[in-house]
């Protein structure tokens, strides 16, 4: 289930990515705002946000950290590209870009001083992937390829997964 989850959001990023680069230069033929199908999408500015009762994206690179959705997690020492919020999920992804793979670790470090158990941890030479959980019952999940620098941190609030790790402790 999260696979699907996973694959539906990195496919939602992918289009929001063919967008912004597609429409930033032709942002005279393409409508500003369209509403329909129940969502909403405006492009304004090298900007575009996707709304409906489902999901809201956000896609710029004048992005700042969502601190308010993404407490209690530290703000990472990179740009932020993306902000998904799945309301009914209790979940939020933010796309970002590291300056380097050292920043991706030291940002793991921090998530894990501030709290957060790692439920496991990957450590490759073109990759970085932690899983932890909360006691607050949230769980995080930090994916990093280092060929792009990109990467995401999902925050999912109110986690089974959780519940069962400390239920089980």
């Amino acid at each position: 289930m999260m696979n699907k989850k996973h694959m539906l959001m990195m496919i939602s990023i992918l289009i929001v990515s063919v967008l912004l680069v597609g429409c930033s230069s032709a942002n005279n033929k393409v409508p500003q705002k369209t509403e329909g199908a129940d969502a909403t999408i405006e492009i304004k500015d090298n900007s575009i946000v996707i709304e409906n009762s489902d999901i809201s994206i956000k896609s710029s690179d004048k992005l700042q950290w969502p601190a308010d959705k993404m407490a209690p997690l530290p703000r990472p020492d990179a740009a932020v590209k993306t902000v998904m919020e799945y309301p009914d999920e209790k979940t939020m992804v933010v796309n970002i870009e590291f300056n380097k793979p050292e920043s991706a670790r030291d940002y793991i470090q921090q998530v894990k001083n501030s709290g957060y158990i790692e439920n496991s941890m990957d450590d490759k030479e073109d990759m970085l992937e932690f899983i932890g959980y909360n006691q607050d019952n949230s769980e995080v999940m930090i994916n990093y390829l280092v060929m792009s620098n990109a990467g995401y941190i999902t925050l999912k609030r109110d986690s089974n997964a959780v519940k069962e790790y400390f239920a089980n402790k």
